[in-house]
């Protein structure tokens, strides 16, 4: 249920966390106030990754939405040739926990809990213990944002949601 609507989409994704990513994307979407129906009936038309830069959606005012998974300084120099001037980009990322009490107890969840909820759900606690130590290797928010103005992005800013465990990124092509 999205905006007090149902939403029926078939992606052809293959385990749970990537159909997670494009329900982030599309949270990331509604959460800067562009049309989230535009991106719901992109999902369908989404095929599997091929390369390291994909075309996900276009949001209603025709600005393409752009997946990539790793965090390089290429993959950032690739997303900010592809933009149009004037365009911004938006990253949906977990980062570093910056309340004190709550990155205690996001780390005990993580690796305490989380995979235990995998294995009981997908009978698979590795892949979710794998998956809380690749987020722990993601770049900090000031390293992140580091990384883009390194690629040529301006006004480079974020915003921590949750105590720092997300964080939108934003970057403008000028």
């Amino acid at each position: 249920r999205f905006l007090a609507r149902r939403h029926r989409v078939r992606m052809p994704f293959i385990g749970a966390f990537q159909a997670e990513n494009a329900l982030a994307a599309l949270g990331a979407v509604a959460g800067e106030r562009e049309d989230p129906h535009s991106v719901v009936a992109c999902l369908e038309g989404l095929s599997g990754v091929r390369g390291r830069l994909e075309l996900a959606a276009r949001a209603s005012s025709g600005a393409p939405v752009y997946v990539d998974y790793a965090h390089k300084p290429a993959a950032l120099a690739d997303m900010r040739r592809v933009l149009r001037p004037g365009g911004r980009f938006l990253c949906l990322e977990f980062g570093a926990v910056s309340v004190p009490l709550l990155g205690e107890i996001y780390a005990r969840y993580s690796f305490a809990v989380l995979p235990r909820i995998g294995e009981i759900v997908t009978g698979d606690g590795d892949a979710y213990r794998y998956l809380v130590e690749s987020i722990r290797r993601f770049p900090p928010q000031p390293e992140l944002a580091a990384m883009m103005t390194g690629a040529g992005f301006a006004r480079v800013n974020w915003r921590d949601l949750t105590g720092g465990i997300v964080a939108i990124h934003s970057g403008w092509r000028i």
